[in-house]
C-alpha cells in the first residue's frame, strides 16, 4: 500500500514539473523596451504627421531672392514659392512674417536669426522652419527653434513659435482640432546630478491658441550623459 502511494506521489510530482516546464516554455519572453536613437526616430512613429522628411525644401542657388544666402524655393500645384530669412523675420512670397509679431509659446523668447542653418518644410498649406543658431554651443544646441506658418500662402498667414527643447517640424501632427506637438522638459529628481529623462507634455495649436491636449509621456535616458538615446514605457 505504501509503495503504491509513493508511486502515485512520484507520478503527480513529475506531472506538475512537466506542466510547469511546458507553461514556462509557452510564455513569451518579456519584450525589451525599444531604444530611440534621437528624437526624429520617435517623431517618425507619430500618426498623422504634418511633414515628412521628403517635404524639406532646398536652398536656392546664390543670387536668387532678396537675400542670396538665405533663400528657399519650391513648386506646388503649378506655383513656385519663395521663402527668405531676413534676420529673424520670414518673408514668404513677398509677405513678411516678423519674429516680433509671432505668437510665442509661453517661455519662448524672440526667435533668433537662423540663416542658412535653417531647414524649411512645406506642403500645400503649411510651412515650418527649424534650426539652431550657428552661435549656439553646449546644451543650447538642444533648443531647436521651430516656427510654424499656418494658411501659409494666403492673406491670413500667421506665424507661431513652438516649444524649442528637442523640437522638430517633424514632431508636428494633425488632429481634428488643430496641430499637435510636445513640450519637453527634463525629469530631474532632487539630488540627482543629471536628468533621468524627459516629460513630454502634449499640446495643441487650436486656432490661434495653445491648449493642453492630454496626459504626458515620460522618457528615460539609457546612457549617462546622452540625452539622445532613450526609451518610452
Amino acid at each position: 500500500m505504501l509503495a503504491d502511494m509513493n508511486r502515485l506521489l512520484t507520478v503527480a510530482a513529475l506531472i506538475a514539473v512537466t506542466s510547469w516546464a511546458w507553461a514556462a516554455e509557452a510564455e513569451p519572453a518579456a519584450e525589451a523596451p525599444k531604444i530611440y536613437e534621437g528624437y526624429d526616430a520617435f517623431y517618425a512613429t507619430l500618426p498623422s504627421r504634418v511633414f515628412t522628411p521628403q517635404e524639406a525644401r532646398a536652398l536656392a542657388p546664390r543670387g536668387i531672392g532678396t537675400r542670396a544666402d538665405d533663400v528657399w524655393t519650391w513648386a506646388l500645384n503649378g506655383r513656385t514659392h519663395v521663402l527668405s530669412l531676413s534676420g529673424a523675420d520670414i518673408v514668404l512670397d513677398g509677405r513678411r512674417l516678423s519674429a516680433a509679431r509671432a505668437t510665442r509659446f509661453a517661455g519662448e523668447g524672440l526667435a533668433p536669426a537662423l540663416g542658412r542653418s535653417a531647414t524649411v518644410y512645406a506642403n500645400d498649406d503649411t510651412v515650418c522652419i527649424e534650426g539652431v543658431p550657428s552661435s549656439a554651443s553646449g546644451t543650447a544646441v538642444r533648443h531647436v527653434r521651430v516656427s510654424l506658418i499656418t494658411r501659409a500662402y494666403s492673406q491670413q498667414a500667421r506665424r507661431f513659435e513652438l516649444p524649442s527643447l528637442f523640437a522638430s517640424c517633424l514632431g508636428l501632427s494633425r488632429d481634428p482640432d488643430g496641430f499637435a506637438f510636445f513640450k519637453a522638459s527634463y525629469r530631474w529628481p532632487e539630488g540627482q546630478p543629471a536628468p533621468l529623462g524627459l516629460t513630454l507634455a502634449p499640446w495643441r495649436l487650436q486656432g490661434t491658441r495653445f491648449v493642453p491636449a492630454g496626459e504626458p509621456q515620460t522618457t528615460t535616458f539609457v546612457e549617462p550623459g546622452n540625452v539622445y538615446r532613450f526609451t518610452l514605457p
